[in-house]
Formats: structure tokens, C-alpha cells, sequence
């Protein structure tokens, strides 16, 4: 026997609908349950390259170095 969820009225096994009041006796559909998996993190962010920052730490002292040749030059062509 099964019992009507609406009524109560107890109905043979079997039944699609309640013969007291005609509610739906068939079970309700069970939920899928869908197993808890932890999100993967996301992969982070490729490193951009660096700039090459060594270059310009050069640059500066080489530029310093020819302009003090150039002044050396031009003053020794000078006193000549």
C-alpha cells in the first residue's frame, strides 16, 4: 500500500493517482546528485618579460663616457 502525499488515503501499490482526490502518487523524481569536486585554481597569468632594464643602466654611462672624450678632444684641438 502506498499513501496518497496529498490526502493520506491509503491506495494498492501500483497507483498513478489518488482515487480520493486525484493527486499525483507517483514518487517524486529523485535529484541527480553531482559530486562536490573542488575547482582546479586557475593557472596564473604568464610572466611578461622583463624589459631589458640592464641596457639602459649602460647606455647612460656610455653616453657620459663619449661625451667626456668628445670634451677632451675638443679642448685638445683647442689649445693647438
Amino acid at each position: 500500500m502506498i499513501t496518497c502525499p496529498h490526502c493520506g488515503f491509503q491506495a494498492p501499490d501500483g497507483m498513478t493517482e489518488c482515487p480520493r482526490c486525484g493527486a499525483d502518487m507517483r514518487p517524486a523524481p529523485r535529484e541527480r546528485r553531482v559530486p562536490n569536486i573542488p575547482k582546479r585554481p586557475q593557472d596564473p597569468l604568464p610572466e611578461r618579460p622583463a624589459s631589458d632594464r640592464s641596457s639602459g643602466k649602460i647606455s647612460w654611462p656610455l653616453i657620459l663616457l663619449g661625451l667626456a672624450i668628445a670634451v677632451l678632444i675638443f679642448f685638445t684641438l683647442l689649445k693647438t
